[in-house]
């Protein structure tokens, strides 16, 4: 059948409830999105994606069964937008991450961050994700882990709720992302946030929904737009 689709370019799975590895993507060179929204029991995403020269966008959003990523999807160069929300068994990570350059979009909110592994590493729960020189790589001579800091470059939408964050990761990243504009904070156990958030000017959108645990705000960026607190 693939053969007949090589111009495709969108391929939406969603609610597809049956699915539990997607197909391989070998045959299809020109596809940019990929959409698995709901597929409530897909457990595995094929490695063939990291082949994809154009792709830009993959929706993994309420994949809830999914427990790790194709671990070459660092190679995707062009992605522009990574959907994981609701991925909550998701346990082990990509490496290199920090090389797509392009990301403009990640959502991780409702993933644990304290449970999550790299994929390279079978030890113990990482804090890598935001900082990724606390662990050193058993197997590797670089290192493995992916720094979020490291995507700052392009960012443009960070959605972080519901993911455990706490001050001292948020001191660490938050600094970095000289270009964001929206970023979502909600449901962590946060008190504050650091003094460095004045420094993302072009930040239009914040939301610390749910968030019962802050006491106090700084100084916020002066064009921000909408404050959900």
């Amino acid at each position: 059948m693939w053969q007949l689709l090589i111009s495709l370019k969108v391929l939406n799975l969603s609610h597809s409830h049956g699915l539990r590895i997607t197909p391989n993507f070998t045959e299809l060179p020109n596809l940019e999105d990929l959409i698995l929204e709901n597929c409530i029991r897909l457990v595995e995403v094929h490695e063939s994606i990291s082949e994809l020269g154009r792709f830009l966008f993959l929706n993994l959003k309420g994949c809830k069964n999914l427990k790790k990523h194709p671990c070459k999807i660092g190679h995707l160069k062009s992605l522009e937008k990574l959907d994981l929300f609701g991925c909550s068994n998701l346990y082990q990570f990509p490496t290199k991450l920090e090389k797509i350059k392009s990301l403009t979009m990640f959502n991780v909110d409702g993933i644990d961050i304290s449970k999550i592994q790299s994929i390279a590493s079978d030890v113990k729960p990482l804090s890598w994700l935001f900082n990724p020189f606390l662990l050193k790589p058993r197997k590797c001579p670089e290192s493995i882990y992916f720094s979020l800091a490291s995507l700052a470059s392009c960012m443009v939408t960070l959605s972080l709720s519901n993911c455990t964050m706490s001050n001292n990761d948020l001191v660490k990243i938050l600094g970095r992302f000289s270009l964001l504009q929206n970023l979502d904070l909600s449901g962590n156990p946060i008190y504050s946030l650091p003094e460095s958030i004045k420094g993302l000017i072009g930040l239009r959108s914040l939301s610390l929904y749910h968030c019962t645990r802050l006491q106090s705000l700084p100084e916020l960026p002066m064009g921000l737009e909408l404050l959900d607190v």
